[in-house]
């Protein structure tokens, strides 16, 4: 048995309290409440949220500069490891699950011989546009010695297989949402509301997204759309919001908090998110949080079959996929909704019992549990 305040587990990240990574909250904080340790290369200036257990940042600036210079030196062997051991023995930690393959690559033999277990997650850039560099293949190679790896989707598993990691090591976990407790009824109307959230990059394809909205408004003028995210597409969804006259009916929020997220989901009638391969980088998605939010609030889905994304939203049931890059698609499953307010409360209803049974954040860390076994050291 461990000491009161001793933290069996660790979860590791590159930068501690982002605000978009809700699912670095949810396992840094909720996994074992109160017993988790965080390790970080430095933390975010602001913090959107804080652990509740110790931290440890192993740099202090967050600069691009200075992250590269860091990155060159931790290739070549130098880097704060006794800083990281200390921190490791002093808390009791047993267990660390890193956020994203490539966080602590430099540091895994160093958590190996403190005879600390070591499992990663894989989420969406590191399984994907990282998976395609040769130089980034050659180093993620060392996940085939992880005691375990963690992925958002069953396609993702498969290429992480191909890639030469151990079957029996890799394990489909879901991710854990806030889901309604019982269906939310909403009136019907004709002023539909829809809702995309999400940062504004080139995987989230939001200038497709708002193409698709704007081809559905001219059939339906009372369409309202409200999108969530900041990101370096930001000012050029301004720019198209502008220029195709949809400034009355497109509101661009930025960044914002997983409350107001969650309020305006509940708001709204449809949720809608076009999500692509990057043509630069091959970044994609894995599963991404958003669609999992919209669906926990009973929310019909219009997105694309990208990534893990059928896996969740079947095709029919719970709301309707097209092919990456068909705005014209798109735009024609948006109105089959606006239109329709028994379809969007059938397919609403469907998306939420398949929230219930899937992607509840008791599933999520039931199974994290299971894996890690890290229970026992309590």
């Amino acid at each position: 048995m461990l000491e009161p305040h001793t933290f069996p587990l660790a979860v590791a990240v590159p930068t501690v309290g982002v605000r978009s990574e809700t699912f670095v909250w949810r396992h840094a904080n909720g996994i074992l409440p109160g017993r988790t340790a965080v390790i970080g290369e430095t933390i975010s200036n602001p913090a959107y949220w804080t652990p509740d257990g110790p931290c440890l940042a192993l740099y202090r600036s967050t600069s691009d500069v200075e992250r590269k210079v860091r990155h060159r030196l931790e290739r070549s062997g130098i880097r704060p490891a006794a800083k990281l051991t200390r921190f490791l023995k002093d808390h009791g930690v047993r267990v660390v699950v890193a956020e994203y393959l490539h966080s602590l690559l430099p540091y895994i033999e160093d958590v190996q011989q403190a005879g600390v277990q070591w499992f990663s997650f894989g989420h969406g850039y590191d399984v994907s546009a990282l998976l395609k560099d040769p130089v980034w293949r050659e180093r993620l190679r060392v996940q085939r010695g992880a005691d375990g790896v963690f992925v958002r989707a069953e396609s993702i598993r498969q290429r992480m297989i191909e890639f030469g990691l151990d079957a029996n090591r890799v394990h489909v976990v879901y991710g854990g949402v806030e889901v309604a407790d019982v269906f939310p009824e909403r009136r019907p109307r004709d002023d539909v509301s829809l809702v995309s959230v999400g940062r504004m990059v080139p995987k989230k394809a939001p200038l497709l997204t708002l193409e698709a909205f704007r081809t559905a408004q001219a059939q339906h003028p009372s369409l309202q759309l409200h999108f969530v995210g900041d990101g370096p597409l930001l000012e050029s969804a301004r720019k198209f919001v502008e220029m195709n006259g949809l400034g009355q009916n497109v509101i661009l929020y930025g960044g914002k908090t997983l409350d107001f997220v969650s309020d305006l989901m509940k708001r709204s009638d449809l949720y809608v998110q076009h999500s692509i391969v990057d043509p630069a980088t091959g970044d994609e998605e894995g599963m991404p949080s958003s669609i999992l939010e919209a669906m926990g609030v009973g929310l019909p889905v219009v997105s694309t079959r990208h990534a893990g994304i059928p896996e969740a939203v079947r095709e029919g049931i719970d709301g309707y996929l097209v092919a990456e890059g068909d705005v014209e698609g798109m735009a024609n499953r948006i109105l089959d909704l606006a239109r329709s307010s028994d379809s969007r409360r059938s397919m609403g209803e469907a998306a939420w019992r398949r929230a219930c049974g899937s992607f509840t954040w008791e599933h999520e860390r039931s199974n994290i549990l299971r894996v890690t076994q890290v229970e026992r050291y309590l």
